[in-house]
């Protein structure tokens, strides 16, 4: 019978993955913004990551009226490679709606682009630091990594329209690690989780609730 065993984490637990050695454990605390690592074998927490950032506000939690920028990037999602000897993990990162990443103007307009509002973090899991960032679509949630971890398939669930414009909506957002390359396409309403057949020549995605 496996042993159970209960961390007392008081934040908001997204998700979790374990290193292909069973020896550390990567929890997304999307409240804090971080992903903590947890040695298995100590049962205790032994370092954090930082892969996003929480929202910047003034005193009277309103828009700064000079430009500045109002941030709020939380992680959601980890993914463990699934390649032996290839010590990465792939966690996702969003604004919610009222977080959204903007630079307000005197009139509170958003801007034509901000292509970091959501991203792809890739991290080392042996320094514990995040390596590479690339932009997806809106609202990154689940995501799928092809056999060789060479590709990561991100579901962009959000739509776009009342966030921040001409960045994709309803996609997919194919990420290739190899190339650096991210290709976006256009799927159905609101993809919300992606599962890929175990040969990586199928991905699909799935909407949430």
């Amino acid at each position: 019978v496996p042993r159970m065993v209960v961390f007392p984490f008081h934040s908001d637990i997204q998700a979790a993955a374990i290193s292909k050695d069973n020896t550390t454990m990567f929890i997304v605390d999307r409240f804090n913004n971080v992903v903590r690592v947890i040695d298995l074998s100590a049962r205790e927490q032994t370092s954090t990551i930082t892969v996003g950032r929480p929202p910047i506000v003034n005193s009277a939690n309103s828009a700064p009226p000079d430009g500045t920028v109002v941030a709020g990037i939380r992680p959601t999602s980890i993914m463990v490679s699934p390649v032996k000897n290839d010590y990465r993990a792939f966690v996702t990162g969003q604004s919610s709606d009222e977080e959204a990443v903007r630079i307000l103007n005197p009139d509170s307009s958003f801007p034509e682009k901000h292509s970091v509002a959501n991203t792809l973090a890739v991290i080392d899991t042996k320094t514990f630091e995040v390596v590479e960032t690339y932009a997806v679509g809106v609202e990154p949630l689940g995501m799928a990594v092809t056999p060789d971890g060479k590709k990561v398939y991100v579901a962009n669930a959000g739509t776009g329209a009342e966030t921040v414009e001409f960045i994709p909506s309803n996609t997919v957002s194919i990420v290739n690690t190899d190339t650096k390359e991210v290709k976006t396409i256009e799927v159905g309403t609101s993809p919300t989780f992606m599962v890929m057949t175990p040969d990586g020549r199928k991905a699909y995605g799935l909407p949430g609730s």
